[in-house]
């Protein structure tokens, strides 16, 4: 499963330009078919893993107090778990990865996410202490949606496991929606269940209300997509805590959109405007004079809160930005954390506190 630039050369000997070589390794990571191994200059393809089950696999099969989700398909594409382990490799227990499923960890909670090919079937597992597993069972619910929603035509049947039978989830958003009870039939008896209480297995009732959430815009260079991604991960799962309205950057640009009006448009919108800073930011001519300056501009005016995430050593701290705080304490860097997991638990962990404090300030009416 693993893939080394060096073995490009002879895997695409009728490429012949290095650049273009270089560029199609890029791709596979921009299209979720691959991902860098950390300090290595390899890649793994989960599509290429052999597609052995570890035992470890079989003992969430005996949890009791799981979350569990599943999804039916009236034809399961081959990638879709292999794309899932794409997305949240970071999270990879060990090296629990085979071609059709991975074994996740995220502060002591576990998630078993496997395809069943004969079933035509996804399932996902999730243990641990509640406040964890929510977490973690939201997250793998907002990634399978994710790929989803890019296959046209696939709508899987999405379903929640209530007292041992399957309910549709979006039975159980609508019945919470209308504020009634969802209704289970088992072989011995009616239930009539809280969704509420089912849902909140996924995320927390503050992310499914109209309450006001901050909306945040995400400045970052293109050489560190790696970066982005890795955020991307602990923005959802701040989402599914009630804490972020939306997360905007141009990855979200859509076909036949001006692209530097939407920019604009968004960065005047935001509440929260993250830069990722790294010397491939501070050296972009549009970053500098477009997004870094309107976002400094709106904090100076009250309008907006900047925080800068330092993911490598630079000299951000000698302009215009250095009048900011960075979010990691003394004002490290991704790259200098080791491991850099660390890195993003603490980031995680401190703007979790600064949305929780920027929600408390506009409920008093203040920014």
């Amino acid at each position: 499963g693993t893939l080394a630039k060096s073995e490009l050369a002879v895997l695409l000997p009728d490429v012949e330009q290095a650049q273009m070589r270089d560029f199609l390794l890029l791709a596979m990571e921009r299209f979720d078919l691959a991902y860098p191994v950390e300090d290595a200059a390899q890649w793994l393809v989960p599509l290429g893993l052999p597609d052995t089950q570890p035992q470890e696999a079989t003992t969430f099969k005996e949890e009791h107090d799981a979350t569990r989700l599943r999804y039916r398909y009236t034809a399961m594409p081959e990638g879709l778990v292999p794309r899932f382990i794409v997305r949240v490799h970071p999270l990879i227990e060990g090296e629990q990865r085979w071609a059709s499923g991975v074994i996740l960890a995220r502060g002591g909670a576990r998630a078993l996410v496997r395809a069943l090919k004969q079933e035509k079937q996804v399932e996902v597992t999730v243990t641990g202490p509640a406040e964890a597993r929510q977490a973690l069972a939201g997250l793998c619910l907002k990634e399978m949606q994710g790929i989803h929603s890019d296959i046209p035509g696939l709508n899987p049947v999405e379903e929640t496991e209530m007292e041992g039978e399957w309910v549709k989830l979006r039975t159980v958003e609508r019945n919470e929606a209308l504020h009634q009870k969802t209704v289970v039939e088992t072989a011995t008896k009616r239930l009539e269940l809280d969704p509420t209480k089912e849902l909140n297995e996924y995320s927390a009732e503050a992310a499914r209300d109209d309450s006001w959430k901050p909306r945040l815009f995400l400045s970052y260079s293109h050489a560190d997509e790696r970066y982005r991604k890795r955020l991307d991960i602990e923005l959802k799962v701040l989402a599914n805590l009630g804490l972020i309205a939306a997360v905007w950057h141009d990855r979200k640009l859509q076909p036949g959109e001006k692209w530097d009006d939407e920019i604009k448009r968004e960065l005047e919108e935001a509440d929260v405007i993250l830069l990722l800073v790294s010397s491939n930011a501070l050296a972009s001519h549009y970053i500098e004079t477009v997004e870094m300056k309107r976002a400094i501009e709106r904090a100076d005016a009250g309008e907006a809160e900047i925080i800068p995430i330092v993911v490598e050593p630079c000299l951000w701290t000698k302009g215009p930005l250095g009048k900011f705080q960075g979010l990691l304490r003394d004002n490290r860097s991704v790259m200098e954390t080791k491991p850099q997991k660390l890195a993003w638990a603490e980031i995680a962990t401190a703007l979790h506190g600064k949305l929780e404090a920027l929600r408390a300030r506009h409920k008093l009416g203040k920014r």
